[in-house]
């Protein structure tokens, strides 16, 4: 069990930041166009 609570762990993780990060870039990238739509 010790053994796969850390693999478990690592597992998520490495997808989950590579998604957390894409998911930042993402919501700027459709803020800044939502706000571009808003002011023209």
């Amino acid at each position: 069990m010790a053994s796969f609570s850390p693999t478990s762990r690592q597992e998520p993780k490495g997808p989950t930041k590579g998604r957390r990060r894409r998911s930042s870039k993402a919501r700027v990238k459709v803020q800044g166009l939502l706000q571009s739509s808003g002011l023209r």
